[in-house]
């Protein structure tokens, strides 16, 4: 390799290998010696697949038998470095064809950075890609300061760079009366800024703190007000390029406290200025082609980015390899090629590029590309129009757009999500209290012991339709809010048993045996048991419906197990099989995805398995479907492993009771008879049913339709518990609450509101602060009398009458 070239190759930022015909790395950068925390001695000779993980190695052996025909390969996987540490890495290898010695050209990135950082670093990432610069020197630093700036909250701020010994200020925001103090001050003299030299770290300084130290610049600072200030050092691989400062006049973000953030954004930053300068000398070498044409060919063909070379009227005169990649041709088949036959570029964006390039020499625009084999894909084009061997010239940067219109296109699908979930959680809560006045009379008419024997069957059809609606509903609530589960040590073998109770009669009715294999030895898992029930409840459900589609009986299969991940942590791994006709190919990439669906109209919404999906990932586990070859459907729910509290029982959701004109004990309530309770509520069929309801549990029951009329009965009668709804027109149940607890305290521990919405965030923080319980619509009567019982049962306040309420 020419001196020249070595030296190039030597101070370029990217890390760089050169294969040999062999396979073995025949050269490596110092840049690539650092990546890899070796000495370079130490990577020469050895097989680039060396630098993978042992799981990436396999693939990547299959890409590289074919990287000779495919010219060139992107791969992306995790690296690891001599020392056995591993960190993300992309690989881009070109083959270079023209050599004798050596395979290919690998340029690696480390890809650490751009994953911990990609949200905040986005605008410095792009601003730091090769190439890419609209602007001089001067206008990317001051792109750069603005980013870092709006990043971590600085008021002011400037970058500047060491050139020839000397400072060079690129960029500033309101620093200028600091820059000008601190002409003439010698580093030495300022102890800060000489340790953030000599060391290369980036440093914070509140100046509040007693130990801070005076310097030549500390007037400056105290007149422009300055609190806290960053030195950032701007690099350029492993050498000190310039330095980034920003200044706080209030306290600095948490951000600017991470040493790693500021010493990434030194090196996006640096990057950035480096490719302005690469940028700038690859332009000034086209204007002397003949006097440097092998160094042109080299930076041009190895440029990562595709890029073509033009005549003025848009005949492609050269395109590097990336380029033919990018359009799946060879050179020989763009050269001569007009861009009208490569892409698809409207007449008016046309016409804008050369307004463009006329006025500016520069100019972008958007098209699609078109391959030999059909395909297309969406790119933006910068250009540039140059001098090459007295004869204008343009140059033509691509990048391809695929994966961002990907990402563009995911994004708007969240967002339609995110709109049919405040669409559905609408509907359901209107259809909340309906539905607590049908649920709670089925029920209420079902356990009617006058109930004539003809209408038992029809009775327990409408209960049993009536609760499935009440699930569908719930269901949809948990679709749109998608509550955190409120985690507890619970037993997934009591919670197996007790949905399989559930499922006793569709079991019976469908002749379904269950395989159950779960040991008793299996650990706790740290979940929300009613959360983790629902999902178990949709599994075993869709097995049993996909057994039944089938006419002939069948066997449900549960076992349970302990594996342990890579992270060395136990998990608990539930596998729920049926033999029922199993899941296509087709369907199984949509198994997850809300309101997909393949049974017929009325026998599911859709919702089941991608409820259950979000329940499961908010858990921190995996839930996901896997292929058999004996045929049926498997799912695999994984959890982490718990550690059961000593002394506490695991927990698991209580299976509902019959309802009967007394407690499920058998008992009415010791305290039911003397305790009288207000129902408020502006919904009449709630009202009714709240008051058949009460008074089968043996209270004696008031009611109001408003806040306002519950306020004038609280002022004339005596009640010992509150029943409130949450939404009423006019005072709404938190106001009511307020009032009624001002004029009557001794109800302040007595209060349950009922709300289709106990999810909402006031309310939480309403009832958490002032002890009232909550109870969600829609509800029964067991759950009903239940939470009544409870509250009484808790405490007994007698509350008598007394002055109206204000």
């Amino acid at each position: 390799m020419p001196e020249r070239f070595s030296h190039l190759f030597e101070q370029l930022p990217e890390a760089l290998l050169i294969l040999g015909r062999d396979g073995l790395i025949a050269n490596a950068n110092e840049a690539a010696a650092a990546l890899y925390a070796a000495r370079r001695d130490d990577l020469l000779g050895r097989k680039v697949l060396e630098l993978w993980s042992a799981d990436d190695q396999t693939s990547l052996l299959n890409f590289l038998d074919a990287l000779t025909e495919r010219g060139d390969l992107t791969l992306s996987g995790e690296g690891r470095r001599l020392d056995g540490r591993r960190f993300p890495q992309e690989m881009r290898l070109t083959v270079d064809h023209d050599s004798q010695a050596a395979r290919a050209f690998v340029v690696v990135r480390d890809l650490s950075a751009r994953q911990r950082l990609e949200s905040g670093l986005a605008g410095l990432a792009d601003l730091a890609r090769l190439n890419e610069q609209q602007g001089n020197l001067g206008s990317v630093a001051a792109r750069a300061l603005r980013l870092s700036r709006r990043m971590l909250r600085a008021d002011r701020g400037a970058v500047c760079v060491f050139t020839g010994g000397r400072v060079e200020w690129l960029a500033s925001h309101r620093l200028e009366r600091l820059i000008t103090a601190a002409d003439g001050v010698s580093p030495d003299d300022v102890p800060w800024l000489r340790r953030a030299l000599q060391s290369g770290r980036p440093e914070l300084h509140d100046r509040r703190r007693p130990e801070r130290m005076r310097s030549p610049l500390s007037t400056a600072a105290d007149a422009l007000g300055v609190v806290a200030f960053a030195i950032v050092p701007v690099r350029t691989d492993e050498e000190l390029s310039g330095v980034l400062g920003l200044v706080w006049s209030g306290d600095p973000p948490d951000l600017a406290l991470d040493r790693d953030l500021l010493a990434a954004i030194g090196r996006l930053i640096g990057l950035a200025l480096a490719n302005v300068r690469l940028r700038d000398s690859l332009f000034a070498r086209q204007q002397a082609l003949d006097e440097s044409e092998e160094r042109y060919r080299s930076l041009f063909e190895q440029a990562p980015e595709p890029i073509l070379l033009q005549a003025r009227d848009g005949l492609v005169l050269d395109a590097n390899r990336a380029a033919c990649g990018l359009f799946g041709r060879r050179r020989r088949e763009l050269l001569g090629r007009r861009t009208d036959e490569l892409a698809e570029i409207t007449d008016d964006d046309r016409a804008r590029l050369r307004g463009q390039l006329r006025r500016r020499r520069r100019g972008s625009v958007r098209g699609r590309g078109v391959r030999p084999d059909g395909s297309s894909f969406p790119f933006v084009m910068h250009i540039a129009a140059t001098t090459l061997r007295g004869e204008e010239r343009l140059l033509a940067q691509l990048r391809d757009l695929t994966e961002q219109e990907r990402m563009q296109a995911e994004l708007l699908q969240a967002q339609k999500m995110e709109a049919l979930g405040q669409l559905i959680s609408g509907v359901a809560h209107e259809l909340n209290n309906p539905l607590s006045a049908i649920v709670a009379f089925s029920q209420l008419l079902r356990s009617d012991e006058r109930l004539p024997a003809d209408l038992v069957r029809d009775a327990d059809l409408l209960m049993q339709e009536a609760d499935r609606t009440r699930r569908i509903v719930q269901n949809l609530l948990d679709f749109a809010r998608q509550r955190p589960p409120e985690r507890q040590p619970a037993s997934l073998k009591t919670l197996v048993e007790r949905t399989l109770e559930l499922h006793s009669y569709a079991l019976r009715a469908g002749s379904i045996s269950v395989l159950q294999d779960i040991p008793d030895t299996l650990p706790p898992v740290d979940v929300d048991p009613g959360q983790i029930q629902q999902v178990l409840l949709n599994l075993t459900l869709n097995a049993i419906q996909a057994i039944r589609s089938a006419a002939r009986g069948g066997t449900l299969s549960i076992s349970a197990g302990v594996e342990c991940d890579e992270a060395g942590q136990d998990r608990v791994r539930l596998t729920i099989a049926d033999d029922g006709p199993g899941v296509s190919a087709s369907v199984q990439p949509h198994l997850f995805e809300p309101f997909f669906t393949t049974k017929a109209i009325g026998e599911g919404t859709g919702l089941g398995l991608s409820v259950s999906y979000g329940i499961v990932a908010a858990h921190a586990g995996r839930l996901f479907h896997e292929a058999g070859e004996g045929g049926g459907a498997t799912f695999i729910l994984e959890l982490p492993a718990g550690e059961a509290v000593e002394g506490r029982p695991l927990e698991a959701p209580p299976l509902h009771a019959p309802l009967s004109g007394q407690r499920a004990d058998g008992s009415r309530g010791p305290l039911a008879e003397s305790t009288a309770v207000l129902a408020v509520d502006d919904e009449p069929a709630v009202r009714g049913m709240l008051e058949r309801a009460l008074t089968r549990g043996g209270y004696r029951v008031g009611l109001a339709a408003s806040g306002e009329e519950a306020l004038v009965r609280l002022a004339a009668e005596t009640f010992d518990l509150l029943l409130v709804d949450h939404r009423m027109g006019g005072m709404d149940g938190l106001e009511f609450v307020r009032r009624a607890v001002a004029a009557r305290p001794e109800l302040g521990d007595r209060i349950v509101i009922m709300s289709g919405d106990t999810n909402n965030a006031s309310l939480r923080a309403f009832a958490a602060s002032s002890g009232t319980r909550l109870l969600a619509k829609p509800f029964d009567v067991v759950s009903l009398l239940t939470v009544v019982d409870e509250e009484v049962e808790r405490t007994r306040v007698t509350v008598t009458a007394g002055t109206p309420p204000p």
